[in-house]
């Protein structure tokens, strides 16, 4: 199962989560499960939005109730799962019939590798004659059978790089153009503008989470830094300045249609920003825009005694 927080932790963050909640159950088949409020304070999928503003899953990897009744085309009953609701003899998953279903499953299947044990007398020191045997379930019920252990792994190694893919991605392009394009010494240390334009392809925003900013565990604001080199002089502008947070694809994520509604929407872009400076003379501008959990990224343009070169 694929767990996240409630709705009611996660604020404005909630359609992030849902986005990507729906995509792990899509890549492995789990269901998703929703935090209890008795699960909530303690737990580490918790801890992270709430403290850290980190979006963060807990997925369970293996149910194997769930995987045998799967093949009788029955679904696994998840309400009283992490203490949701009460847990009943007659739910999905529960009943006699259900275990005697996942007992055949591995006869069948695994008999050779004795995952249910034959019932032994044994002498306990405290309750007396008993018998010990039956399934072991860390072999073959909370974990998958080795034979079933790669198609786990496969199915949640994509969501784990599914995961990563929706991190930020920004792009920095930079274009320098005279200010006055008929002068003289256009191409010979004249003063130049610098435009510094960032995009962020990605799907979550250049902050992450906004719990992140609303806990004050990042910036609220981006950071782009100006070094020169040379005889270069800045002429106008601030070395370092605040940029604003980039949005990603998650600010448009809409559940019932995968195509952003236009209704309400304005002209702004929010996945991008410029930074402009104004530069004079020869030498090299190194620029660097930082975004903590944006990434920091790095570029350098030349300029003067010629065009200007990236």
């Amino acid at each position: 199962m694929v767990i996240r927080p409630p709705e009611e932790e996660l604020g404005s963050d909630f359609g992030t989560y849902d986005a990507l909640t729906q995509l792990g159950c899509d890549l492995t088949g789990y269901a998703p499960i929703v935090l209890s409020n008795a699960w909530m304070h303690g737990d580490s999928v918790a801890w992270a939005i709430e403290h850290r503003g980190i979006v963060c899953f807990c997925v369970e990897l293996w149910n194997g109730m769930e995987h045998v009744l799967k093949l009788h085309d029955e679904e696994f009953d998840h309400t009283a799962d992490l203490g949701s609701g009460p847990v009943s003899p007659n739910m999905v998953g529960t009943r006699e019939e259900d275990f005697a279903r996942l007992y055949q499953f591995l006869d069948e299947n695994f008999a050779a590798e004795e995952y249910v044990q034959s019932w032994s007398a044994f002498e306990h020191p405290q309750l007396g004659a008993v018998e010990i045997g039956g399934m072991d379930s860390k072999k073959c019920v909370q974990n998958p059978p080795p034979a079933l252990l790669e198609a786990e792994c496969e199915k949640n190694t994509a969501f784990s790089l599914a995961l990563l893919g929706s991190l930020p991605a920004v792009q920095t392009s930079v274009a320098t153009e005279p200010l006055d394009p008929e002068a003289a010494d256009v191409e010979d240390g004249g003063p130049r503008r610098v435009r510094v334009t960032l995009s962020n392809q990605g799907f979550l925003p250049t902050y992450g989470a906004q719990r992140a900013v609303d806990m004050k565990v990042v910036r609220a604001h981006g950071v782009a830094t100006l070094r020169v080199s040379g005889d270069v002089t800045l002429l106008h502008g601030e070395a370092l300045v605040e940029v604003p947070h980039l949005s990603g694809r998650s600010a448009a994520y809409d559940g019932e249609s995968p195509v952003a509604s236009a209704w309400g929407a304005s002209a702004a872009n929010p996945h991008e920003a410029t930074v402009e400076w104004v530069v004079q003379g020869s030498g090299t501008l190194d620029i660097e825009v930082d975004y903590q959990r944006g990434g920091k990224h790095r570029c350098s343009v030349h300029i003067g005694g010629g065009a200007a070169k990236l």
